[in-house]
């Protein structure tokens, strides 16, 4: 129903088709540098990983070139790249990605259904990927008292409700 949180969106890339031999998978990517000339992508907290067989002593990377449109494949050994091996990568598009940080706080509400006039919200609290159990319960409001309802600063409006559907307005989201 309703998540607080931050996120970021950048100009990341997404690779449709697995490539050079499995190394390069498909999913999207999100810069972790960029300048006048290119944006660097490396492996991405999603599980899309760039790889490669060296045993772990390389860092692979992708970049894109702007000036040509080039998507490359690249091995660096320690800061350095290593000379003349950079594969081109295909069947890519630059597209806005999006990501929430691991330490980001975020509160979440779940509408967990209706019996007679009263619905079922499970509220969550999230610090990055990981729940706190200790901050997650269920909460309960009877519609026939009122239609509007508020948990953790967050208000809303209840238009309609059957057990697998709800239709609402916010009033407050958790942070406003």
């Amino acid at each position: 129903m309703i998540t607080q949180g931050k996120s970021s969106v950048a100009v990341g890339v997404r690779i449709n088709k697995e490539q050079l031999n499995g190394f390069v998978k498909v999913g999207d990517y999100m810069p972790t540098q960029e300048n006048n000339e290119k944006i660097v992508f490396e492996n991405y907290p999603n599980g899309n990983h760039i790889t490669g067989n060296t045993f772990g002593i390389t860092d692979y990377i992708l970049v894109y070139y702007k000036n040509t449109n080039e998507l490359k494949y690249e091995m660096y050994g320690g800061s350095m790249k290593v000379k003349n091996f950079s594969d081109t990568v295909t069947n890519f598009e630059l597209r806005d990605v999006y990501s929430v940080s691991a330490d980001n706080f975020q509160q979440t509400l779940i509408y967990l259904g209706k019996s007679g006039q009263t619905i079922k919200l499970a509220y969550r609290e999230f610090n990055g990927d990981f729940i706190k159990p200790a901050f997650s319960t269920e909460v309960s409001y009877d519609l026939s008292e009122t239609k509007k309802i508020g948990y953790m600063n967050c208000e809303m409006e209840i238009l309609e409700a059957t057990n697998s559907y709800i239709k609402y307005k916010v009033i407050k989201n958790f942070n406003d």
